[in-house]
């Protein structure tokens, strides 16, 4: 068997990546102690760069990110490669046998997460694939970029995966990582009460994975 291997697709948190409109985005100030210690003040919108959205996020009685099964988290996961097409739909998963997690790559990763300005033309979710992946029970749908609904779109594509429980993981960098089946450790902060945090997000190859 090969070597496992391991894909970091967390995009790292700086104050110049890209944001959605009316977000405070993320900042970082140093500061020494005086003990000569350096420590940082942080100031963060929970939905920057690479984070899940929490059922809460759009359902007020919804899970928050503190509830979330580790089961839900971490587990077999599909990187499916839809590179070329303008939008997600359902038509476009037809015949495809995916794993309870999926994530998509698509032509995102042209411009995420090297741009430094947030576009409002990316490719996103139609309701009709949210609702076929809610049917088949996914329990965590993922895309290379800041929302996974199409911007001023329908927000039935978050609520229809988040009626069923599915986690959302937005923010990703999947621009080096092959089409197949991984293992997916998605670990958000647990905060308490929280519709959405930052996560750290790694795949690993599986037995008998082409990845």
């Amino acid at each position: 068997m090969a070597d496992t291997r391991w894909y970091d697709v967390t995009v790292p948190l700086h104050g110049g990546l890209a944001r959605w409109p009316g977000s405070i985005g993320f900042t970082r100030e140093e500061w020494t102690s005086p003990d000569g210690f350096v420590n940082s003040t942080l100031t963060l919108d929970p939905h920057t760069g690479t984070h899940i959205d929490a059922p809460r996020h759009g359902l007020v009685e919804g899970a928050d990110v503190a509830s979330i099964p580790l089961d839900d988290l971490v587990g077999l996961c599909d990187v499916v490669d839809l590179r070329g097409v303008a939008r997600i739909e359902a038509r476009h998963l037809a015949g495809l046998d995916l794993a309870p997690r999926v994530l998509f790559r698509t032509d995102n990763g042209a411009t995420w997460p090297a741009a430094s300005t947030f576009s409002e033309d990316y490719v996103a979710l139609a309701v009709d694939a949210a609702r076929e992946l809610a049917v088949r029970g996914c329990r965590l749908v993922g895309i290379d970029h800041l929302s996974i609904q199409p911007f001023g779109g329908d927000p039935e594509t978050h609520h229809a995966l988040m009626r069923a429980g599915a986690v959302i993981l937005e923010g990703l960098d999947l621009r080096d990582v092959p089409a197949g089946r991984y293992e997916i450790l998605c670990l958000p902060l647990r905060l308490a009460g929280a519709e959405g945090a930052p996560a750290r997000v790694l795949l690993r190859t599986t037995a008998g994975s082409d990845a």
